[in-house]
C-alpha cells in the first residue's frame, strides 16, 4: 500500500528528526536536562519549520520563554507559578483559589504551565496562544490559566466543586471546549497583572517556600 508506506516513512522522518532535535539540545546545555513536554513542544515545531530552524526556536522555548518549566529544577519554577495563580485567583475568587488548592489540581495546572497548553486546549487555540507566548512572556500562561479556573466554575454547582476530582474534571472539560480563540483571548488580556505583578509574586512565594524549607515542623522538633 503506497499510502501506507508514505505515512510510515513520514512517521519515521519525523521522529528520527525529533530525536536529533532532542539530542542537539541535551548537547548545546547538558545542565537543562529532559522532560516529556519537551517532545511535545519539539514536535509541534517541526511541523511548522525546519528541523534546524526547530532547534533554535526550542532554545528560545527553553532559555527565554519556559525559562524553569523545563528541565532540572522545573518543579520548583511551577510550583511557585501555581502559587501566582492562587494569589491571583484570591484576590477576587478567593472560593476559585481555595477549589485548586490541592494536589490533583495543582498537577493538572503545573502541566499546562510546562507545555505551554499543548495538548490540553484545542491546537488552533494553542497556537494562537504561544503566538501571544512569543511576544509577551510566560504572563499570558498564567493569564490563561486564571481565566479557564474561572470559566470551570461555571460547568458545575460550587458546592461540588468544594471535591478536588470535581474541580479536575470540570477543568479538563474547559480546556478541552476552549475552541473561541479570539473571545477567550480577549478575556484572558482581561486579568489585568503585569510583568512586574509576577515578579512580585514570584520572589514573595519563593522567599516563603525558602523560609519554610528552614523551618522544621513541630512534630520534628519535638522529636529532636
Amino acid at each position: 500500500d503506497v499510502c501506507s508506506s508514505d505515512l510510515l516513512l513520514g512517521k519515521e522522518h519525523m521522529q528520527a528528526a525529533l530525536r536529533r532535535v532532542l539530542q542537539l539540545s541535551f548537547w548545546h546545555n547538558p545542565a537543562q536536562g529532559y522532560v516529556t513536554p519537551m517532545d511535545t513542544i519539539a514536535g509541534i515545531l517541526l511541523l511548522h519549520m525546519s528541523e534546524e530552524e526547530s532547534f533554535w526556536m526550542f532554545q528560545t522555548i527553553l532559555e527565554d520563554l519556559l525559562t524553569g518549566y523545563l528541565g532540572v529544577g522545573f518543579r520548583k519554577a511551577l510550583v511557585i507559578d501555581f502559587h501566582v495563580i492562587l494569589d491571583l485567583l484570591a484576590v477576587t475568587k478567593s472560593d476559585l483559589a481555595k477549589n485548586i488548592d490541592n494536589v490533583p489540581c495543582a498537577n493538572l495546572i503545573m502541566s499546562w504551565l510546562a507545555a505551554g497548553f499543548i495538548g490540553f486546549i484545542p491546537t488552533e487555540t494553542a497556537m494562537r496562544l504561544w503566538d501571544i507566548l512569543c511576544q509577551h512572556g510566560s504572563k499570558i500562561l498564567i493569564r490563561f490559566a486564571c481565566l479557564l479556573v474561572a470559566l470551570a466554575a461555571r460547568l458545575d454547582d460550587p458546592a461540588r466543586l468544594q471535591f478536588p476530582a470535581n474541580m479536575v474534571n470540570a477543568l479538563v472539560r474547559t480546556a478541552r471546549i476552549a475552541y473561541d480563540v479570539d473571545k477567550l483571548l480577549q478575556q484572558a488580556f482581561g486579568v489585568v497583572v503585569s510583568r512586574a505583578d509576577i515578579a512580585l509574586l514570584r520572589r514573595k512565594i519563593t522567599a516563603s517556600i525558602e523560609k519554610s524549607s528552614r523551618t522544621p515542623s513541630k512534630s520534628k522538633r519535638s522529636e529532636e
